[in-house]
């Protein structure tokens, strides 16, 4: 079997490999046919994936596209990355020979399961971004009146309950 240089090169030389502490979004795959096993993480950055990592447990041609794509969707938009097609990964690899074209599917799948994860936590992430940024820009006596409105409403806690946890009070009464 014959790789091209930038298979070679991917393989030998992978990029983006290892773990993401805290990712925001993660998808473990595993070819149903060949068994080769791929992990792929993100974090997110103004909308677009600013930290990308991979493990793949496979063949050459699994590790280097699990590689080449991790380069691939660095900096992208999730409709960036959702634009990128296999044939494109595929051409990025310089080609692969017939009997390894399932590392291409291996990837997109893995990039697919990643894209429906983040759709729906996007949302979350940039309310907590824009919280977070509100707080940093307040003056100092506002932070805990904004951080008071921000959690007041959340389950059975009312204001006051929110507002002695803030103050380092206890809201639970001692037990007997």
């Amino acid at each position: 079997m014959s790789y091209s240089e930038k298979v070679l090169d991917h393989f030998e030389h992978p990029r983006n490999v290892g773990e993401l502490h805290s990712p925001d979004a993660q998808v473990r795959l595993e070819h149903p046919v060949c068994g080769d096993i791929m992990t792929l993480s993100v974090k997110m950055a103004g909308g677009c994936i600013d930290q990308v990592r991979y493990r793949t447990r496979g063949c050459v041609a699994s590790i280097a596209a699990g590689s080449c794509l991790t380069e691939m969707i660095q900096g992208k938009s999730l409709a960036e990355a959702a634009a990128i097609r296999r044939q494109q990964l595929l051409d990025a690899l310089g080609g692969l020979p017939n009997a390894s074209v399932h590392a291409t599917h291996l990837a997109l799948d893995a990039l697919s399961q990643l894209l429906a994860k983040l759709e729906g936590i996007i949302p979350a992430l940039e309310s907590a971004h824009a919280i977070s940024e509100v707080i940093k820009s307040a003056p100092a006596m506002a932070r805990d009146q904004i951080i008071l409105v921000n959690l007041s409403g959340r389950g059975d806690k009312d204001a006051n309950t929110v507002a002695d946890v803030l103050a380092g009070r206890s809201a639970e009464p001692a037990p007997q």
